[in-house]
């Protein structure tokens, strides 16, 4: 006779359910708090690094903080703290931006503009690098999906 996980079984006149004991150690759903805001403050601050870069600027690892990674402004306009793992697609969507000012179609809609005769490529890599020191370029935002590399480049365009 074969025995399955879902029947009770009496043990000293108790009722015992076996899923009942590994109910309690099952990790609990986080809930993932990035919003359209957040997403455009990523956008919005990733092209003026760009721009920045162009233009011979230095910059800083203290420029990471207007990304605003780990914060949320409540509603009474309070700036709260986040934990990383309740955002976990802000960071990558910034090495996926970079990765699409680089791309293909990056330097395709670069062209005939301001940007056309320099590398975009070593351009987000400076960024990076200047950002995250110990970053690993090529295994982040090689990696990355490029995304909205027409917006961007247009975005840094206007920022010139």
């Amino acid at each position: 006779m074969a025995q399955t996980n879902n029947t009770t079984a009496p043990r000293n006149n108790e009722v015992v359910n076996p899923q009942n004991a590994t109910a309690d150690k099952q990790p609990t759903t986080l809930r993932v708090v990035e919003t359209r805001d957040m997403w455009a403050v990523v956008f919005d601050h990733t092209a003026t690094l760009l721009a920045r870069a162009v233009n011979g600027e230095a910059i800083e690892q203290i420029d990471q903080e207007g990304f605003a990674f780990g914060k949320r402004a409540d509603e009474e306009g309070k700036t709260t703290r986040i934990a990383a793992k309740q955002q976990p697609n802000i960071r990558p969507y910034l090495w996926s931006l970079l990765a699409g000012f680089a791309s293909r179609k990056g330097y395709k809609h670069a062209k005939g503009t301001a940007l056309a005769d320099r590398d975009l490529g070593s351009l987000a890599e400076q960024v990076f690098s200047s950002l995250f020191p110990k970053g690993d370029f090529a295994n982040k935002v090689g990696k990355a999906e490029p995304k909205q590399a027409k917006s961007l480049i247009g975005a840094v365009i206007a920022k010139l």
